[in-house]
């Protein structure tokens, strides 16, 4: 771990030190994947099968995510006291793997009160949502701009598949477990050690110490100066809303399903599935909204889809209306993040990414805790009833309606990415029960003005060549990760 955190040195271009980077990028996006879906898929399953009450829920599934985006803030400082985007990204994921670790010892234990895990999510949360900027800016100089198409594209495939064999393998353990902990127990203690894989895959990454140096240079020509356009210092706003709207329902989702109304395992991961299931289906036909209308009426048009989802709830009687609600979920949250990271990638400049995107990860997180806080209230008030819940529901869906009070008008003037292969550049590696609102955008989209960094055309073709296979950037560009949403 030393070594891997050891500054970068200057290493001569070659394919072959290029094929390894991407064979190491493939490996380390699927292990990422594996560990999402056997561990952070189930937290909200694990508070249940833990005690934790209803609205004791609704804190661990925000609270984490708030303090963990201000740690989060000391990004832009860690990558420049260490020297190197490598380094922080790979302490980053290392400390990701020990929560993990430790979270599978409590679960063995059975030492699973309400301040010992939210001490743990903290740790996950905060770690985790610091690799993300670093890791994007720094795949920016990895990944040559003339194969990082077809590359993201065919790596997109195989993390996809890998994350739904993770969730489908973790729904069908819990789902014939006699003790639910012991499982989680093995589930957290596998995610951990893939974390730690991936960690290491990470460090085997090329890294040269000029990257560094460029943005820092490039930051320092900017000044006080953001280059942030009027679709970003208006779209904040709005973003922030449909979160605290859905973070009203969000949190409780789970434990209505699971606690409420007693449903199995394998009945709540196959919603899972199917809601992750309809957002991927969805993201070729998002790509092209994109391109012919702007990500504009793509915003608009997620957004429309998302304001009843959470009220449609109170069909709950019927398992296959279920089913229908989150296939047309995945539908809309596929708009609606797909609008979300063409707004923020293609706007915040890079060098900018870090400090920009800390900020706001903040931002979300205080209106996650707030939309939380109600929710939570409304059910504890209620005395955890079934009418409690749907209420909460209702409300968000109504309180996402009066969002739309706040949509940014600029953003219909923003241009079509005419040059850009949306649908093979982005996609997101964490599942959702209903959506996960501002999450994972995804990728660093291709840079039509830079150059090639002086890479040999040959060079290029043959390392594209060799297996452009890779499939979800392996942190997001915005760091919010919400729990599952209703």
């Amino acid at each position: 771990m030393i070594r891997l955190l050891a500054r970068p040195r200057p290493v001569p271009f070659s394919s072959k030190i290029l094929r390894r980077d991407l064979r190491a990028s493939v490996t380390d996006g699927s292990c990422y994947s594996l560990m999402v879906g056997l561990g952070e898929t189930y937290f909200g399953a694990f508070f249940i099968a833990a005690g934790i009450g209803n609205f004791s829920i609704g804190l661990l599934a925000t609270l984490p995510i708030l303090l963990g985006s201000v740690l989060q803030m000391i990004t832009p400082w860690g990558i420049r006291r260490l020297g190197s985007y490598r380094a922080w990204a790979v302490l980053g994921a290392g400390l990701q793997a020990a929560s993990l670790l430790v979270l599978a010892g409590l679960c063995w234990m059975q030492q699973t009160g309400f301040w010992t895990i939210l001490t743990v999510m903290v740790l996950y949360w905060g770690s985790s949502m610091a690799v993300g900027p670093a890791w994007n800016t720094w795949m920016e100089f990895v990944i040559p701009r003339a194969i990082r198409t077809r590359f993201l594209s065919s790596r997109m495939r195989i993390c996809q598949f890998c994350l739904l064999v993770a969730v489908c393998a973790g729904g069908l353990l819990l789902r014939n477990a006699d003790q639910a902990l012991m499982v989680f127990a093995g589930l957290f203690l596998a995610a951990g050690m893939l974390r730690l894989i991936s960690s290491t895959l990470l460090g085997k990454h090329t890294e040269q110490p000029h990257w560094l140096a460029n943005h820092q240079q490039l930051a320092l020509q900017a000044g006080a100066d953001s280059g942030l356009g009027a679709s970003i210092r208006q779209t904040v706003p709005f973003f922030v809303a449909i979160q605290f709207a859905v973070y009203i329902s969000g949190p409780f989702f789970t434990p209505f399903m699971l606690r409420g109304k007693g449903m199995d395992y394998g009945a709540f991961m196959l919603l899972i599935v199917l809601g992750y299931a309809g957002r991927v289906l969805t993201l070729h036909w998002a790509s092209e909204v994109a391109r012919r209308w702007g990500p504009g009426r793509l915003l608009w048009l997620g957004t429309l889809g998302l304001i009843p989802l959470s009220g449609l709830w109170v069909f709950h009687h019927w398992y296959l209306a279920l089913v229908l609600i989150q296939l047309i979920g995945g539908v809309a949250w596929g708009f609606y993040e797909l609008a979300v990271s063409l707004v923020f990638i293609e706007r915040i400049p890079g060098h900018l990414r870090a400090r920009v995107l800390s900020v706001f990860g903040v931002m979300n997180g205080l209106a996650m805790v707030g939309g939380s806080l109600i929710g939570g209230w409304i059910v504890f008030a209620m005395g955890s009833s079934l009418n409690g819940f749907l209420m909460v529901f209702v409300l968000s869906s109504v309180v996402r309606c009066c969002a739309l009070g706040l949509f940014p008008r600029a953003i219909f003037d923003q241009a079509a990415p005419q040059r850009i292969s949306i649908a093979e550049n982005l996609g997101v590696a964490t599942p959702h029960v209903n959506g996960r609102p501002l999450v994972r955008p995804f990728t660093i989209l291709p840079d039509a003005n830079r150059p090639e960094d002086g890479i040999p055309a040959d060079e290029i073709h043959d390392a594209g060549r060799l297996d452009g296979s890779m499939a979800i950037a392996e942190e997001p560009v915005l760091t919010v990760r919400p729990a599952r949403s209703a």
